[in-house]
């Protein structure tokens, strides 16, 4: 970090689940690197705090070392909420007084933080999401004001990271940005996959629609001969009771509803074909995750910079049909999942270590943001 102590804000509105290790079905693979980046930032002496949404905590709690502030919008009705509330947020910013602010993904109030450290003259990291922030339909989506917010704080960060290089060559053409590659960072456990006869197959995610959970349900229904697993928040409650509903039907797949991560983690270390049915991610963390236990990938649509099928780390479908004919060939064949897994935990190590990714975070904040 240098001789000087650093200060890291990270704002967040849904990582308190992962800080307080409690379900409000909403965190998911941003909050989760902003999570670890923020634990390992800590270990390395920097003094690190979060702005979180209000889950019933006290204004101000430490958990673990990182100080956690109650402070985003809360959207409420009328003209004053509208006023008042980006002031104190404005406010708290000040507060707390860091040398960086960071923000994962595109929230309206990412312009009042670009706004903020351009005026108190503090470094702003902007740090992409899923490849839908990118893509004419999920700008689309975003509305007129939201895209003008996005395109607006974009040009007011002082690093605009990205995952991979779909995400660099649409942000210079959409943004006018030349973006960073920083890869997602995942922890390297001691213990890996015991491989077995009788492999699971394992959705892991948020239950969005984007993420297709059906396609998955109708995966379980072909391959009958298998355990399919079925774990994720969803804070939808009606869309959650019809995947729950319709999942019931299915005699070999078991809906595990929500799962602290501690306790996903200890089901990598069985023997695991992680299925990915995403319309668009950008780099899902549960590849990571399942590749660092030593487990192989199937993904209908995602493969980020090609990765799966550069290094052999899973199939990388492209249709429901290659997608069965993929799953089977796996689900009877141990000698290649052992194969691809190791493929999987290679890769990680080599590639998205803590360490290496810390190194080349605190490289790029020397030599951009001093």
């Amino acid at each position: 970090m240098g001789k000087r102590k650093i200060s890291i804000c990270f704002i967040s509105r849904q990582a308190y689940s992962y800080l307080s290790k409690k379900n409000f079905n909403s965190a998911g693979g941003a909050e989760l690197q902003e999570t670890l980046l923020a634990k390992e930032f800590l270990k390395r002496g920097a003094d690190v705090s979060f702005i979180v949404g209000n889950y019933g905590q006290d204004d101000q709690v430490t958990i673990n070392g990182l100080e956690i502030y109650k402070g985003f919008f809360s959207y409420g009705k009328g003209i004053f909420n509208r006023i008042l509330e980006p002031i104190s947020f404005w406010n708290l910013l000040s507060k707390i007084n860091a040398d960086i602010y960071y923000r994962r993904t595109p929230h309206n109030l990412t312009l009042i933080i670009g706004l903020f450290c351009k005026i108190k003259r503090k470094k702003f990291i902007f740090a992409a999401g899923s490849d839908s922030h990118f893509r004419d339909e999920g700008l689309h989506k975003m509305g007129l004001v939201s895209r003008i917010v996005y395109k607006s704080s974009s040009k007011l960060a002082n690093l605009f990271i990205v995952q991979n290089s779909f995400q660099k060559e649409e942000a210079r053409k959409i943004l006018g940005i030349n973006a960073i590659i920083i890869k997602n960072l995942m922890e390297l456990p001691k213990e890996i996959s015991c491989k077995t006869e009788s492999p699971i197959v394992l959705f892991v995610g948020s239950i969005l629609d984007y993420k297709r959970p059906g396609i998955f349900m109708e995966l379980a229904r072909t391959v009958k001969n298998t355990k399919f697993y079925f774990i994720g928040p969803c804070n939808d409650k009606n869309y959650y009771d019809s995947i729950k509903r319709k999942s019931r039907k299915i005699t070999n797949l078991k809906f595990c509803d929500y799962l602290p991560r501690e306790k996903i983690l200890e089901l990598y270390k069985k023997d695991i074909i992680l299925v990915n049915t995403s319309k668009f991610e950008g780099f899902p963390n549960t590849f990571l995750e399942a590749w660092s236990y030593g487990n192989p990938v199937i993904s209908l649509d995602v493969d980020p910079d090609e990765v799966i099928c550069k290094y052999k780390l899973g199939f990388h479908s492209r249709t429901f049909d290659k997608m069965t004919e993929d799953l089977n060939k796996l689900v009877n064949d141990k000698k290649l999942r052992e194969e691809l897994g190791k493929n999987g935990r290679r890769y990680v190590e080599q590639n998205h270590s803590i360490n290496k990714i810390l190194d080349e975070f605190e490289k790029f904040l020397k030599d951009h943001l001093q």
